[in-house]
Protein backbone atom coordinates (compact mmCIF):
# COMPACT_ATOMS: atom_id res chain seq x y z
CA UNK A 1 0.00 0.00 0.00
CA UNK A 2 1.52 3.29 -1.06
CA UNK A 3 0.21 5.34 1.86
CA UNK A 4 -0.67 3.92 5.24
CA UNK A 5 -3.87 5.93 5.63
CA UNK A 6 -7.11 4.64 7.07
CA UNK A 7 -9.00 5.59 3.89
CA UNK A 8 -6.72 3.40 1.79
CA UNK A 9 -6.99 0.50 4.21
CA UNK A 10 -10.78 0.84 4.36
CA UNK A 11 -11.00 0.69 0.57
CA UNK A 12 -8.64 -2.31 0.32
CA UNK A 13 -10.36 -4.25 3.09
CA UNK A 14 -13.82 -3.54 1.69
CA UNK A 15 -12.69 -4.72 -1.77
CA UNK A 16 -11.23 -7.84 -0.15
CA UNK A 17 -14.45 -8.47 1.74
CA UNK A 18 -16.62 -7.97 -1.35
CA UNK A 19 -14.50 -10.01 -3.74
CA UNK A 20 -13.22 -12.89 -1.62
CA UNK A 21 -16.22 -13.54 0.56
CA UNK A 22 -19.34 -12.02 -1.00
CA UNK A 23 -21.44 -15.05 -0.04
CA UNK A 24 -20.39 -14.65 3.59
CA UNK A 25 -22.48 -11.50 3.67
CA UNK A 26 -25.64 -13.55 3.07
CA UNK A 27 -27.26 -14.61 6.34
CA UNK A 28 -27.84 -18.32 5.54
CA UNK A 29 -24.41 -19.35 4.32
CA UNK A 30 -21.71 -21.57 5.74
CA UNK A 31 -18.94 -19.18 4.67
CA UNK A 32 -17.41 -17.09 7.39
CA UNK A 33 -15.52 -13.84 7.26
CA UNK A 34 -11.94 -13.88 8.54
CA UNK A 35 -11.86 -13.73 12.31
CA UNK A 36 -8.15 -12.95 12.78
CA UNK A 37 -5.78 -10.62 10.96
CA UNK A 38 -2.03 -10.53 11.58
CA UNK A 39 -0.59 -7.02 11.40
CA UNK A 40 2.58 -5.05 12.05
CA UNK A 41 0.62 -3.02 14.65
CA UNK A 42 0.03 -0.13 12.26
CA UNK A 43 -2.78 1.85 13.90
CA UNK A 44 -4.63 2.91 10.74
CA UNK A 45 -4.76 -0.70 9.56
CA UNK A 46 -6.01 -1.96 12.92
CA UNK A 47 -8.75 0.70 12.99
CA UNK A 48 -9.80 -0.14 9.42
CA UNK A 49 -9.98 -3.85 10.25
CA UNK A 50 -12.18 -3.04 13.25
CA UNK A 51 -14.52 -1.04 11.00
CA UNK A 52 -14.78 -3.50 8.09
CA UNK A 53 -14.51 -6.72 10.13
CA UNK A 54 -15.89 -5.71 13.55
CA UNK A 55 -16.02 -9.26 14.90
CA UNK A 56 -12.41 -10.00 13.91
CA UNK A 57 -9.34 -9.76 16.12
CA UNK A 58 -5.86 -8.56 15.25
CA UNK A 59 -2.62 -10.24 16.27
CA UNK A 60 0.86 -8.82 16.08
CA UNK A 61 3.20 -10.45 13.59
CA UNK A 62 5.87 -12.60 15.27
CA UNK A 63 8.67 -11.19 13.10
CA UNK A 64 7.71 -7.61 13.94
CA UNK A 65 7.58 -8.44 17.65
CA UNK A 66 10.94 -10.19 17.49
CA UNK A 67 12.48 -7.29 15.58
CA UNK A 68 11.21 -4.87 18.23
CA UNK A 69 12.64 -7.01 21.03
CA UNK A 70 15.98 -7.21 19.24
CA UNK A 71 16.11 -3.54 18.24
CA UNK A 72 14.93 -1.95 21.47
CA UNK A 73 15.12 -4.25 24.48
CA UNK A 74 18.28 -6.07 23.46
CA UNK A 75 19.98 -2.88 22.35
CA UNK A 76 19.89 -1.64 25.94
CA UNK A 77 20.53 -5.04 27.47
CA UNK A 78 23.57 -5.96 25.37
CA UNK A 79 25.34 -2.60 25.68
CA UNK A 80 26.81 -3.99 28.92
CA UNK A 81 28.80 -6.48 26.83
CA UNK A 82 31.92 -5.14 25.13
CA UNK A 83 32.59 -8.40 23.32
CA UNK A 84 30.63 -8.89 20.08
CA UNK A 85 30.53 -12.65 20.61
CA UNK A 86 28.92 -12.18 24.04
CA UNK A 87 26.27 -9.89 22.52
CA UNK A 88 25.61 -12.45 19.79
CA UNK A 89 25.13 -15.24 22.33
CA UNK A 90 22.69 -13.14 24.38
CA UNK A 91 20.74 -12.28 21.22
CA UNK A 92 20.52 -15.93 20.18
CA UNK A 93 19.34 -16.99 23.63
CA UNK A 94 16.73 -14.23 23.65
CA UNK A 95 15.52 -15.26 20.20
CA UNK A 96 15.19 -18.87 21.39
CA UNK A 97 13.22 -17.86 24.50
CA UNK A 98 11.00 -15.58 22.45
CA UNK A 99 10.36 -18.36 19.91
CA UNK A 100 9.36 -20.74 22.70
CA UNK A 101 7.02 -18.12 24.10
CA UNK A 102 5.42 -17.43 20.72
CA UNK A 103 5.16 -20.94 19.24
CA UNK A 104 5.61 -23.66 21.84
CA UNK A 105 2.91 -22.62 24.29
CA UNK A 106 -0.13 -24.83 23.90
CA UNK A 107 -1.97 -23.81 27.05
CA UNK A 108 -1.96 -21.30 29.91
CA UNK A 109 0.46 -23.36 32.01
CA UNK A 110 3.09 -23.62 29.27
CA UNK A 111 2.64 -19.92 28.46
CA UNK A 112 3.20 -18.95 32.10
CA UNK A 113 6.26 -21.17 32.26
CA UNK A 114 7.72 -19.60 29.10
CA UNK A 115 7.01 -16.08 30.38
CA UNK A 116 8.70 -16.95 33.69
CA UNK A 117 11.77 -18.30 31.85
CA UNK A 118 11.93 -15.20 29.64
CA UNK A 119 11.63 -12.85 32.63
CA UNK A 120 14.09 -14.86 34.73
CA UNK A 121 16.66 -14.68 31.96
CA UNK A 122 16.55 -10.90 31.91
CA UNK A 123 16.64 -10.57 35.70
CA UNK A 124 19.94 -12.45 36.07
CA UNK A 125 23.15 -10.61 36.80
CA UNK A 126 25.98 -10.84 34.29
CA UNK A 127 27.81 -13.75 35.98
CA UNK A 128 24.70 -15.92 36.11
CA UNK A 129 23.76 -14.85 32.61
CA UNK A 130 27.12 -15.84 31.18
CA UNK A 131 26.96 -19.22 32.94
CA UNK A 132 23.50 -19.81 31.47
CA UNK A 133 24.83 -19.01 27.99
CA UNK A 134 27.25 -21.93 28.14
CA UNK A 135 24.20 -24.21 27.80
CA UNK A 136 22.90 -22.58 24.61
Amino acid sequence: MEHEKIENYLWALQMFKNSVAPDALIANTSLELPNVFVTDNESALRRAIAMVFPSSDTLLCYLHLLRNVQNYALQNFTKNYSNENDRKIVKLRTKKLFYELAFKCKDEISKNSAVDAFNAYFSQDEVDLWAAEKDV
